[in-house]
């Protein structure tokens, strides 16, 4: 499909989400010709895809990451906002009219969101004071906003990068560094509401192995990547049914 052409050294996009056949979301970022990143927001009305103005609040550059849309008038991006001294996740709304900034709790990056009735879920992960990454949980809900830092899943080094919400369950996927191996592997977690928990996933590949995205369809969910051998890194794609 035809995309704008904008003025920038680069733009790309990373996540996209369909209200319906003509209404389509896609998010990324640019980077101007002065090396600096700004949001990237493209709509597909059934006729062609337009660059719909979006925030930029971040004093040193901004990224989107994941969208997800409940209705036409109600869409929710995420991604960092990059400041002077530190990220801080960014997460932005669309009413039907406009692109706004939410005002979240926590520090580091998201990478994914779902959304589910009224309930939004946003993953990504936040660096502790010795700079390992942890998994970091954003949720809304009656209109306010919790973050959390699962414990017990995952290694010091752990990056969320997928969530979805199956039933009252809300699942995340993601890669954790072990040590002992000094590999990637796969992290797949669920919380039905008593609270995170690590569930057994395939690990296959004598490499590295890393789930990027999670996807729910009834009591079936699909979460994707790739693992690594000596001579290849193979696409892999993991299911579960409820």
């Amino acid at each position: 499909m035809a995309t704008p052409a904008l003025d920038t050294q680069r733009d790309y996009l990373t996540s996209v989400t369909a209200v319906s056949a003509n209404d389509v979301w896609a998010v990324g970022e640019r980077q101007d010709h002065a090396g600096r990143f700004g949001t990237l927001v493209e709509h597909w009305d059934g006729h062609r895809w337009t660059v719909v103005p979006s925030p930029n609040p971040g004093a040193t550059g901004n990224h989107l990451y994941g969208v997800a849309a409940a209705s036409p008038d109600d869409v929710w991006a995420v991604g960092q906002r990059d400041g002077t001294s530190s990220d801080q996740p960014l997460v932005e709304h669309w009413d039907g009219h406009n692109w706004t900034v939410a005002t979240v709790p926590g520090t580091g990056v998201l990478d994914a969101v779902a959304v589910h009735g009224k309930d939004v879920w946003a993953v990504g992960q936040t660096d502790d004071a010795a700079r390992q990454a942890h998994p970091l949980v954003l949720r809304r809900n009656e209109g306010a906003w919790t973050a959390t830092v699962p414990a017990g899943i995952g290694a010091p080094f752990t990056n969320v990068t997928g969530v979805a919400v199956s039933g009252g369950t809300t699942w995340l996927a993601g890669t954790y560094f072990n040590a002992t191996t000094g590999l990637q592997h796969t992290l797949i977690a669920r919380n039905d509401g008593t609270g995170w928990h690590a569930v057994a996933a395939p690990d296959p590949g004598t490499g590295d192995k890393v789930l990027g995205a999670i996807a729910a369809t009834g009591g079936d969910l699909w979460a994707v990547g790739y693992d690594k051998t000596a001579t290849a890194r193979d696409p892999l794609i993991e299911h579960h049914q409820d």
